[in-house]
């Protein structure tokens, strides 16, 4: 079986500059065969462009939702944290950030709750900022999703934890909020009425993912690791 790349999609908040640089100067084509069923009905509004190049079509859509926070909040009660008990503490933590999201509900368009892991994907792709609370550590698989997507991290502060590669830079990669959540939708208004202002964070983030798992530096930093351990020599 023949495996082809069928489409793309790239997202963005300006799809009509993004279908302007594609056709004048990409110079791609307008595409009309072969195209997905907006389903408007289930939720999607935003603006959509289609362009070809003949054999790939590239999926441009707007970013049509505020924010996005989507993850699991019910934890139950469990003892694999070195036999401690956490499951309460990680279901206040998270459940505080869909509270206080709540709050402002009526004014953006906030996605806030589980969903299927696909779904979950698409959300993020959509948002603009996409909110991820402290997992069963600090650190957090949805961190990277978000900034892979091309959103907005928000996230509880994560000055007091060491990371290697040393990643969590406050302005720089992501945007601090407290831990209790009390200045997040303070945080979100200022965010989303600047939302330019903070396309560097966008950028540097996904730029600093790129570098940190190249393939030179995830095999340096393996290499480094075992070399330095006693007993181990270097070839």
């Amino acid at each position: 079986m023949k495996i082809e790349l069928h489409h793309i999609n790239l997202s963005s908040d300006k799809v009509d500059e993004m279908n302007d640089f594609y056709l004048n100067v990409m110079k791609l084509k307008t595409e009309t065969q072969g195209l997905p069923i907006l389903e408007k009905k289930k939720g999607y509004s935003g603006d959509v462009a289609f362009v070809s190049d003949g054999k790939i079509q590239t999926h441009l859509a707007e970013k049509d939702l505020d924010v996005c926070a989507v993850w699991q909040t019910i934890h139950p009660p469990n003892n694999y944290n070195f036999g401690v008990e956490t499951g309460q503490y990680y279901t206040n933590h998270r459940q505080g950030g869909w509270d206080e999201l709540n709050k402002i509900s009526d004014k953006y368009k906030i996605i806030a709750e589980k969903l299927h892991p696909q779904m979950t994907q698409d959300v993020m792709r959509r948002s603009k900022v996409g909110i991820s609370p402290y997992g069963q550590c600090e650190v957090c698989y949805r961190d990277l999703e978000i900034i892979q997507w091309g959103s907005l991290l928000i996230k509880p502060d994560m000055s007091k934890v060491i990371t290697e590669p040393d990643f969590y830079k406050p302005m720089e990669t992501y945007v601090p909020v407290k831990p209790d959540w009390s200045d997040l939708n303070e945080t979100i208004e200022k965010v989303l009425a600047n939302y330019k202002d903070y396309q560097y964070i966008i950028d540097n983030a996904r730029q600093k993912v790129v570098e940190m798992y190249s393939y030179e530096n995830v095999c340096m930093y393996w290499y480094n690791f075992f070399s330095n351990m006693s007993g181990v020599e270097n070839a």
